[in-house]
């Protein structure tokens, strides 16, 4: 005899998701691969050479995809951030809130923050970490900002439903900021 157990809400809305895309589920994949490929691309080709801090660096995952010429990670847990040190020994990992960097004003040439780091916080979390990205930015900057995280299943949906997952951006240079 075997005892079934219902399913929270989330659970069944998320196998739901996963039932629906079952028989596209590479397909769907797929689509996360070539735009996590197109963004290696974009961070080549916009931060070479320079000083770069990634918020929400997690384990560095993304420190191997583009070549800084310097760079800083910063990440809230502890455990991710030893991982990070683990495989790149010579950059520096900061263990800080994004929305609250204890790093100086305008010191590095770009800020990246890449794939559902921004997912994590509120709305006003969100806007304290823009925030950030600005007063950390010298004056000409470039942040490379993602905000969605294509391997989530609350992704999904908008695939299921035929839409499109792209990376688009605009360019924004920052030539001053100003205090709040």
């Amino acid at each position: 005899m075997s005892t079934v157990i219902a399913p929270s809400p989330e659970t069944a809305q998320s196998e739901a998701l996963y039932a629906k895309v079952a028989s596209r589920y590479d397909t769907v994949f797929e689509r996360a691969i070539l735009a996590e490929d197109r963004l290696t691309e974009i961070l080549r080709e916009t931060t070479s050479g320079l000083n770069v801090l990634d918020l929400a660096c997690g384990n560095g995952r993304w420190l191997s995809r583009f070549q800084p010429g310097s760079y800083v990670g910063v990440d809230l847990n502890g455990a991710m951030l030893a991982e990070a040190r683990k495989r790149y020994p010579d950059a520096r990992f900061v263990q800080a809130d994004m929305t609250k960097v204890p790093l100086p004003d305008g010191g590095f040439d770009g800020v990246v923050s890449l794939f559902g780091a921004m997912g994590h916080l509120s709305v006003p979390g969100q806007q304290a970490m823009i925030g950030e990205v600005w007063r950390l930015l010298r004056p000409g900057g470039l942040a490379v900002l993602t905000n969605g995280n294509l391997w989530s299943p609350f992704s999904l949906p908008t695939t299921i439903s035929g839409g499109r997952v792209r990376i688009e951006g605009v360019r924004v240079r920052v030539h001053s900021t100003t205090p709040r």
